[in-house]
């Protein structure tokens, strides 16, 4: 395999971000004092809560671990996509290429904000209704045990029980789905 290199063209290069006198000098930065330099180049991404840890390392066996700006936290969507919409929505976000060279899809960041959008709500919906159906198992529980405790006034005794065991969202949740559910029992 021969090797080859392609210049860039003259205006390609006039319009990059750094040459290579720059990258050799940050380079070397990063070489002579990562903390300070990733320190600084941290602070390019909008963070939730700022770290204060740039890196915290241990090579030590078996407890080897490397953290960088651990104590910080960030949003990656919000770094990587909302930050662009204003001024970028229209503009490529992904280029994305299938098996078939054929096919290919430039993602524009706007079209990206609205597939994670559709995503996040979907999972969110998924998650409520895992939720619910644990929540539908514990009230399923508690009323047998209602059932086998009181059979008396049953409504009343097993608000009383469900509210002194459970949250308040859940008993909001439980006490409308009470008579559904309790005839799903019997």
């Amino acid at each position: 395999m021969t090797q080859t290199s392609y210049a860039p063209t003259a205006k390609f290069a006039e319009n990059a971000h750094i040459d290579q006198a720059r990258y050799e000098a940050l380079y070397a930065q990063s070489i002579e004092d990562p903390i300070s330099f990733w320190a600084e180049h941290g602070k390019r991404v909008d963070w939730i809560k700022p770290f204060e840890t740039v890196k915290n390392v241990s090579y030590e066996h078996p407890d080897v671990s490397i953290k960088w700006f651990e104590d910080g936290t960030l949003n990656v969507s919000a770094n990587c996509i909302d930050r662009h919409l204003e001024s970028r929505g229209s503009q490529t976000a992904i280029i994305w290429e299938g098996d078939n060279p054929a096919e290919s899809k430039h993602i524009t960041y706007d079209e990206l904000h609205h597939h994670l959008n559709i995503s996040f709500v979907t999972k969110k919906k998924i998650g409520n209704a895992v939720k619910r159906n644990k929540i539908k198992r514990r009230l399923r529980n508690i009323m047998n045990e209602a059932v086998k405790k009181i059979e008396i006034n049953f409504d009343y005794s097993f608000l009383v029980i469900a509210k002194s065991s459970m949250l308040n969202n859940e008993y909001k949740i439980i006490k409308e789905t009470l008579f559904q559910d309790f005839a799903k029992i019997k």
